[in-house]
């Protein structure tokens, strides 16, 4: 903020603030009359007095008279104090005339004489710490490719909203505001969001403003993270002076206490709490004890310094809980970060000179899009003119593993990032074990998964990382408040929490002897398709037997966790069509769903007496169907054209409420003047938008068409691929087609409306 001093009284205030401030002086009691004449100030310290003459004026006159009241004035301390350094001061709102200055040079042997500016630098060189600052890390800004802090990372100005009023801003109006007046902020938003990056924008268009002369305050922006375990505001900004490399720390105290700073406080989510964890606290007490030094540097922080605070926006329970134990009062403006929309995204990808989309499984914040862009994640296809391609199971998998790295890097947490990532997963597996698949898991629940997987309670700095753990929410929007556990966390992305699941999943198939199979045990969840391709995936090229072993060695099992493990791993199974030679008998285990798709034999299999609550068959060989005997299911779904053999092998000896046959209608279409390339189409959009919507195996897309038609089916995939439609990937040594669920409607659309003429089906 300008200073504008609107009367010379306001002025002087400032001035003798500043001149107490920098001076260290005591038993200040501001202007007073000495032999008659009012004199503006005299500070003392234990070593010097200090004689203050401050105006506004750019006369010579009024400027040769307060040198001489100077000079009598310094004359007589000094006669008074023959131990104390006393000196005189001229300070002047303006730079001096040529008038003024030839008199202060007849004076300059006991006068010394400042303009404000440069008087208040006397507390801090603030040009000295802007420079220095640069050079050191802000908040957590990291090149996405090697994990390093880069300076010269670019910022590409997204949307900030203004909660109060839903207006969009940028940060330069963030930054007008808080040069315009005080000001107390608050930006939250989610892991990868581009907090960092947008406090670092308006550091840097408040230091330009301050170089400049448009300003008479500087940014200060503080690493949280570099603090914990700190109380003390001053030593807070002492050891944040000296890591920036400033020759006196102890000025920037006096600057921030004088309220010559605008204050940016980089997460609040990262400082560690003070209390001991082995105490029976809440995490909402584990949290106020953490945040304690915020509270303090926002409750001393004088009248005339602005704040901007950032962090996560799960870190809390609530909204409420941030404001009251943060100290955050109704004058605050309340910012918050999303993901990119179309717009921002598209610049954000040309800013930094990439090409291409992004695929519509990649969150749309700005850390994931450069992981993925920067890692050259997204790998090119055989063919130059194909669209890019990516599997969206590598993908969750990868950026699960840059998450952890990430998150043990920022709030320095005794374990290494395999370690967060397995007690991420058993969170997940917590999860499933809840009526609804999101949550919630309690504090309890936390602290558990880390003893489980460590060996030991969590130390200070491992509870801030359950605590803010990317993902996880302390409220959901359809979830009442009241019904919401202080302390406890829901996952909000479904993707990201069952490819989090995938986790347990696979360490019970890698070491079934010694895999503590009761964490399996009360789960009410299906491991998804995600996490389903996530487990094959990961079990590399060994897959097939180890998958096979498993099944062997948990189906002699009898206790809820083994059959739970069991109904899993056959989805795994079912859904990457793996062939298994041995028998597998599989008894009394409840499935909440099973897809027997083409690509496999799998007449090894035998069901008795298992529960289903969807089945759903797409097979050609009646040689290649599973068995099953004394079964249930509430819905068995097939194509038409299975008709003659669910009724001959699976309908006499099971319990099926409900049977859909699914017919596309292909020849009343035809009769209907459909040509056959539509049909073509609907049937891709049907398996690839409809029945699945996390990718079917390749040769999918030609079953139910006939022979003759493969060369079009091939010819539509390629055009749907290059127009962002799908796109066909490897997974498990397989082709799977992987839908873009962004054109879902638009999908759907072309079989209600009987779009003849899309031009996914135009020749070329």
């Amino acid at each position: 903020m300008k200073f504008n001093f609107s009367d010379d009284f306001e002025f002087e205030a400032f001035v003798r603030k500043v001149a107490s401030e920098c001076w260290g002086a005591t038993g200040y009691s501001g202007a007073r009359v000495i032999d008659g004449k009012e004199r503006d100030g005299v500070l003392e310290n234990d070593n010097q007095i200090f004689c203050i003459e401050v105006t506004t004026a750019k006369s010579s006159k009024h400027t040769s008279d307060s040198c001489k009241k100077l000079e009598s004035l310094v004359n007589k301390l000094r006669s008074q104090h023959p131990d104390k350094g006393v000196t005189g001061w001229y300070i002047t709102r303006y730079e001096a005339t040529g008038d003024q200055g030839a008199i202060l040079s007849q004076y300059q042997r006991i006068v010394n004489h400042r303009t404000y500016e440069a008087f208040y630098a006397n507390i801090v060189d603030a040009k000295e710490y802007l420079i220095e600052r640069d050079k050191k890390s802000f908040g957590s800004i990291r090149g996405p490719q090697d994990g390093r802090f880069d300076a010269k990372l670019k910022y590409t100005p997204t949307k900030i909203l203004d909660t109060s009023t839903g207006e969009s801003l940028h940060t330069g109006t963030i930054a007008k505001k808080m040069s315009k007046s005080p000001f107390r902020g608050l930006i939250v938003g989610e892991f990868g969001a581009g907090k960092s990056m947008a406090l670092r924008d308006i550091f840097q268009k408040l230091s330009h403003q301050y170089r400049t002369g448009q300003d008479s305050q500087f940014p200060v922006y503080v690493n949280l993270r570099d603090h914990i375990e700190q109380f003390d505001p001053d030593e807070c900004l002492r050891r944040h002076a000296s890591s920036v490399g400033m020759k006196k720390p102890e000025n920037l105290i006096k600057a921030w206490r004088s309220g010559l700073v605008y204050l940016i406080l980089d997460g609040f989510d990262e400082l560690a709490p003070r209390i001991a964890t082995n105490s029976r606290k809440r995490a909402q007490d584990l949290r106020r004890s953490a945040i304690s030094l915020v509270r303090r540097l926002i409750d001393e922080t004088p009248v005339e310094g602005s704040i901007l605070l950032a962090g996560r926006n799960n870190y809390f329970d609530s909204d409420a809980e941030l404001h009251s134990v943060v100290g955050i009062k109704s004058t605050w403006k309340t910012f918050e970060i999303h993901d990119l929309d179309n717009d921002d995204l598209a610049r954000f990808i040309s800013d930094h000179g990439w090409e291409g989309g992004v695929p519509d499984w990649v969150p749309k914040k700005p850390l994931l899009i450069s992981y993925i862009k920067q890692n050259n994640f997204i790998e090119e296809a055989a063919e130059a003119t194909s669209k890019r391609i990516s599997d969206p199971a590598s993908g969750w998998d990868f950026l699960v593993d840059k998450i952890c790295e990430r998150e043990v890097d920022q709030v320095y947490v005794a374990l290494e990032p395999a370690e967060l990532r397995q007690v991420y997963c058993r969170l997940a597996t917590y999860a499933r074990r809840r009526s609804d698949r999101r949550g919630p898991m309690s504090f309890a629940d936390c602290r558990r998964a880390f003893v489980e997987i460590t060996g030991v309670e969590p130390e200070e700095r491992s509870v801030t990382a359950i605590l803010r753990l990317p993902g996880l929410s302390g409220s959901l929007s359809d979830v009442e408040a009241s019904d919401i556990e202080r302390g406890s966390r829901y996952f909000v992305d479904p993707d990201l929490a069952d490819c989090l699941s995938a986790g347990d999943v696979e360490q019970a198939i890698r070491n079934p002897y010694v895999y503590k199979i009761e964490v399996h045990e009360g789960i009410s969840h299906s491991l998804g398709e995600l996490g389903r391709s996530v487990v094959y995936n990961r079990l590399g090229n060994s897959r097939d037997r180890q998958l096979s072993d498993a099944l062997r060695f948990y189906c002699d099992k009898h206790t809820d966790g083994a059959k739970n493990v069991c109904s899993d791993l056959i989805n795994i199974v079912f859904s990457n069509s793996v062939t298994i030679p041995a028998d597998v008998f599989l008894t009394n285990i409840y499935f909440g769903g099973l897809n027997v798709e083409g690509g496999a034999n799998y007449s090894s299999f035998t069901f008795d007496s298992c529960g289903f609550e969807n089945l759903s068959f797409d097979i050609t060989l009646e040689s290649d169907l599973p068995n099953f005997q004394n079964c249930q299911a509430t819905i068995l779904r097939a194509p038409r054209s299975m008709e003659a053999q669910i009724d001959t092998h699976i309908a006499p000896h099971n319990s099926i409420d409900n049977f859909d046959y699914y017919d596309l209608s292909y020849d009343t279409l035809r009769k209907c003047g459909a040509p056959e390339e539509y049909l073509d189409l609907i049937s891709i959009i049907d398996k690839a938008f409809v029945q699945s919507t996390k990718g079917r195996q390749l040769g999918a897309m030609y079953r139910g068409r006939p022979e003759d038609r493969r060369s079009s089916i091939t010819r539509i995939l390629e055009t749907m691929s290059k127009e962002g439609w799908v796109s066909i990937t490897r997974r498990g040594g397989a082709d799977i087609v992987v839908p873009n669920m962004s054109h879902a409607a638009e999908a759907k659309a072309i079989i209600a409306r009987k779009d003849y003429s899309s031009t996914l089906i135009s020749e070329t």
